[in-house]
């Protein structure tokens, strides 16, 4: 009953509550932080820290895309990570449920992270494919998280990692951003795929969903023979059985 009248509210809705947020350097704004100040997000925040409560006990590692205040279970999202580790007690901060929050958000952690520094895979727990592979680093892995060891040495260990040119630098995707400033997120992704058939990589990886989808579309819109993958796709390609 906490759920079913977020169901019917149209993303327009809730971006009524939107209220300009200034962007982190090297990055576009989220809508998703800017959706701090709404009601019905305190509301969906409130919810999932009831799920979580009831059913997770130690580490909660992010498998989902944001989709208005929920998550839907999708792909492994530093996004969704970064907003439930760092938002999620700036929204309550100060307020009742400010100290179970801030429990939750300790034990969110992202893929990356969690394969490399939790689970402490190394080289030898991988058949290392030679593959050329370049790096993307979304704006909340290494932004929003700091977050920027743990993804490139776990390439390192699947594959052969090759630098790119401004690896850190935002892709355009920014959710709606993409939508509402199309130009210059065009001038941004057009930028970053230049830099990754520079590297002369066969593939590009990432940690973000929304990043995947933005570059996969400029990389087959161009018609260049890069693949574009999340990173845990490479991970579960070459790691030993």
């Amino acid at each position: 009953k906490w759920l079913s009248p977020l169901a019917k509210v149209p993303e327009q809705t809730l971006l009524r509550f939107s209220e300009k947020a200034p962007a982190s350097p090297g990055s576009t704004p989220d809508w998703r932080r800017d959706l701090a100040v709404s009601p019905l997000v305190r509301y969906a925040l409130l919810y999932g820290l009831y799920l979580f409560e009831v059913t997770v006990d130690d580490i909660i590692v992010i498998s989902s895309a944001c989709v208005t205040a929920c998550c839907a279970c999708r792909t492994l999202c530093a996004s969704c990570a970064s907003h439930l580790k760092h938002v999620y007690p700036h929204i309550l901060e100060g307020k009742a449920d400010a100290a179970r929050v801030q429990l939750f958000s300790d034990k969110v952690t992202d893929y990356s992270s969690f394969v490399h520094d939790v689970l402490g895979l190394t080289e030898k727990d991988f058949n290392n494919s030679g593959e050329k592979v370049t790096y993307h680093a979304s704006c909340h892995i290494c932004r929003g998280l700091g977050v920027t060891k743990a993804p490139r040495d776990l390439i390192a260990d699947a594959a052969t990692y090759v630098p790119c040119a401004e690896e850190d630098v935002c892709c355009g995707f920014g959710g709606t951003y993409s939508m509402k400033f199309p130009e210059i997120s065009g001038t941004l992704l057009a930028k970053k795929l230049k830099h990754i058939e520079e590297t002369g990589a066969s593939r590009v990886v990432m940690d973000c969903p929304g990043c995947v989808m933005q570059l996969r579309g400029g990389v087959e819109k161009q018609g260049m023979k890069v693949k574009v993958s999340h990173i845990a796709e490479l991970v579960a390609e070459n790691l030993k059985k």
